[in-house]
């Protein structure tokens, strides 16, 4: 068993390494890697762990930078598995009773349904995956020493699994629940055992690792270093970094019944398509384990139960398939769990059928096996990131048009995540003054307390008198208008060039000829979020087409664009916006919006246009959204706002009726 193992994960190495990224990944990934490669502070709550070991395999000398920190993903998914393979054997064996050797052959089986989901797979080939699978390595250390210790009662064990239970807050907070069990089983075992001096040594142990987790980011603030997330200097300002202050600040979508159900029905699903057969074998390892180990039933159970109930509940309530492709990762934590009480019913079913049918077990596994199989085929085009190139790409896109002394104004996670990679690993365009409008990395001069003082507007005010210092000379990652400055972008290859409203542009949608696009071409398989980046490469084609009146070309890139993301909110607002704005078509322009509302219902900027667009030649709709407006919000003020200018056009309807 233990060579059969040890092929396995050999296997398991080698397939991530082949499908994974060779560079740097979408989304996070960049701020990770960059973060990892400089010793920098990363955003809340800085997962100072992973930073470190991030660091320490930016150290070997191969490939690029990024795909260095994505081999420790890769490595710590084949370490989840082989733990996940311990852990289960010892759950099998240990609370349902089962034969050592077909408890093995059942944990690996399992492991294998687990890594080869569409979901873990693709978290072990770039660097942000690291963050979550570090994650669970440590919460199945964590749950296979607590567990050892309610059957041995060893005080190493103790001591361990309090060790690991202190690094699980430092990192993710989706470990806190686990936290809580973890801490009440072992004190309750503790007093049952009578260790209580043991339980006072074992809080000693869990302080210090807790402690030390964080102390990494108290450091390095002091340092100053060149990533440091919204320039956290002082020790006040890393406690609130580490409790995430800044986004409680946030304006999320409110609670909804609808939104409720809508997710957990999304859970569902999402479980279903990454194990499939599977969730038969956990609902009937949920029978046996009430039927015979009735203790261990509710304990899984309670933890199952609550923790997705905590993971709907406390993330965002939005309908936008982009925040559940964010949040479906923080699963994953629950699912390790239920697929232990899935190996059990699996083992029952195999038992069962033995005795009644006579049936070989081997054989009858070996027949299982093709699940796992069968999922290595199916998810493979999915996972295989090896030729994707899109963040690079993108950087090099906004980069490359740009000269030495330009201003570039970035904004939104991408790109800014690809230029911290671009600019502070790869060292490119060094010459050129970086400014991100969050407010979180570059050049924070302009916005030290926007997030504490400023509003948008001060911050509007600051960068138009930029704008207006250094004519031709200033970029944005996308389009703006500062209206009372006269000041608005126009396209400039991928880039946005900021001028004034009366001048011209020559040309410039050759620079188009220079971009990267790369990535649709080389992937049939890419998740909502490439698909949105690669939809606003076809969206610049489309504005400069309308540019010059080419209104063939405008809506054959606007369709192409909605083809590659018809599931994609904010694309259908910037096709909306286009075609209302520059196309001058309200009507398709309508239509888009209103395909926003229906895949996110409470998209409440969606639903703001159309009231605005509606008000001007058909009031009548626009009281019908004002309604649904007021409905949905759940700012008193906005909403308040919003049945004043109900009353309004109520009145003047109503008034002209009269005449």
């Amino acid at each position: 068993m233990k060579y059969a193992l040890m092929i396995i994960a050999l296997a398991i190495a080698a397939l991530f390494i082949s499908t994974a990224c060779p560079t740097v990944y979408l989304g996070d990934s960049g701020e990770t890697a960059s973060t990892a490669y400089t010793l920098g502070i990363g955003h809340p709550p800085g997962y100072p762990l992973q930073t470190l070991l991030g660091k320490i395999s930016t150290l070997m000398p191969l490939a690029d930078i990024a795909f260095r920190v994505n081999l420790l993903s890769i490595f710590s998914g084949v370490a989840v598995f082989l733990m996940f393979f311990l852990c289960c054997s010892f759950t099998l064996t240990e609370f349902f009773r089962v034969d050592k050797r077909q408890a093995g052959i059942t944990s690996i089986l399992t492991g294998l349904v687990l890594v080869f989901s569409v979901l873990f797979w693709g978290q072990a080939l770039h660097a942000k995956g690291g963050i979550y699978l570090i994650t669970f390595l440590c919460v199945l250390i964590a749950y296979y020493f607590t567990a050892s210790f309610t059957k041995s009662g060893k005080n190493p064990h103790l001591y361990m699994a309090a060790y690991m239970i202190g690094f699980l807050p430092c990192l993710h907070n989706i470990t806190l629940l686990f936290v809580i069990f973890a801490a009440g089983i072992l004190f309750f075992t503790s007093v049952r055992l009578k260790k209580i001096k043991q339980l006072t040594y074992a809080v000693l142990f869990f302080l210090f690792s807790f402690t030390t987790s964080f102390l990494y980011l108290f450091i390095r603030a002091k340092a100053k270093p060149v990533i440091c997330w919204d320039e956290i200097y002082t020790t006040a300002e890393v406690v609130n970094h580490i409790l995430r202050t800044v986004y409680s600040n946030n304006p999320q979508a409110f609670f909804s019944y609808a939104a409720f159900f809508s997710k957990i029905i999304g859970y569902f699903l999402q479980y279903l398509k990454c194990y499939n057969i599977f969730i038969l074998f956990f609902l009937y390892g949920l029978y046996t384990a009430y039927k015979t180990q009735r203790k261990t039933f509710y304990i899984f159970i309670s933890y199952i139960v609550l923790n997705n109930f905590l993971l709907v509940t406390l993330t965002s309530y939005s309908f936008s398939p982009i925040f559940t492709h964010i949040n479906e990762t923080f699963n994953l934590v629950t699912d390790i769990f239920t697929l232990f009480i899935a190996a059990a019913g699996l083992n029952s079913l195999l038992s069962a059928a033995k005795s009644k049918f006579g049936i070989n077990l081997l054989f009858v596994s070996s027949i299982i096996f093709l699940v796992p199989i069968m999922m290595l085929f199916s998810n493979f085009e999915k996972n295989n990131a090896s030729k994707k190139f899109l963040s690079y790409d993108i950087a090099y896109n906004i980069m490359s048009l740009l000269h030495p002394g330009d201003i570039l104004f970035t904004d939104l996670d991408c790109p800014t995540f690809d230029l911290l990679y671009a600019r502070y690993v790869r060292k490119q365009a060094l010459d050129i003054q970086v400014y991100d409008r969050d407010g979180s990395f570059f050049d924070r001069s302009l916005y030290k307390v926007i997030r504490y003082k400023f509003t948008r507007k001060d911050a509007d005010e600051l960068e138009a008198d930029i704008c207006m210092k250094n004519p031709g000379k200033v970029f944005y990652t996308d389009m703006l208008e500062y209206t009372g400055k006269d000041l608005i972008t126009r396209p400039y290859g991928m880039d946005f060039i900021m001028l004034s409203r009366s001048a011209k542009l020559v040309n410039a949608e050759k620079l188009m000829q220079i971009s990267s696009f790369r990535d649709f071409f080389n992937n049939k398989e890419n998740d909502i979020y490439y698909r949105e980046e690669l939809s606003k490469h076809l969206i610049q084609y489309a504005r400069f087409a309308i540019e010059k009146n080419d209104f063939v070309s405008f809506k054959k890139y606007c369709d192409a664009a909605e083809d590659l993301s018809p599931d994609n909110p904010t694309i259908l607002k910037i096709i909306a916006y286009l075609y209302y704005y520059d196309a001058k078509n309200i009507q398709a322009s309508l239509d888009y919006l209103l395909k926003d509302v229906n895949i996110d219902p409470y998209d409440l900027i969606a639903i703001g246009i159309l009231i605005d667009m509606y008000t001007s030649f058909n009031p009548q709709q626009a009281v019908y959204w004002l309604k649904v407006y007021i409905k949905r919000q759940d700012n008193p003020q906005k909403k308040q706002a919003a049945y004043e200018d109900l009353k309004s056009i109520v009145q003047a309807l109503q008034a002209q009726q009269k005449h």
